[in-house]
């Protein structure tokens, strides 16, 4: 019985050893990828099953005005305060440049929840 025993400690050890092996890994990964989205000028926005927004790089939240404690937030009030940052800024634009035959360019993108279409 105290060989089984100790079988099973140094398995345990063994697998331990592993299983903080492959954190540090991971770990080292996950920051190589967050300095990779913060470096990059396209706006990225990760959002989990629930729907939960779970990562906002600085691209994204400058494109889409929102402040970076959205993370953890619905993705749908993102979205919403996205739009409302986007149609304010349009109401500026609109109020500083009189240019009415100036062409528009729509973005548009959807989410499960509802379409959001840009105003610029």
């Amino acid at each position: 019985m105290a060989g089984e025993l100790a079988t099973s400690r140094r398995k345990v050890e063994r697998s331990t050893f592993e299983l903080e092996r492959k954190h540090v890994e991971v770990e080292s990964r996950r920051r190589y990828i967050e300095t990779i989205l913060e470096r990059i000028t396209t706006g990225v926005v990760s959002v989990d099953g629930g729907g939960t927004i779970t990562t906002i790089n600085s691209a994204a939240a400058r494109l889409l005005s929102l402040d970076r404690g959205i993370v953890g937030q619905p993705a749908t009030r993102g979205v919403r305060a996205a739009g409302s940052a986007a149609a304010r800024s349009a109401a500026r634009r609109r109020g500083t440049r009189s240019r009415p035959n100036r062409p528009r360019r729509r973005s548009r993108f959807r989410t499960r929840a509802r379409n959001f279409t840009s105003p610029w």
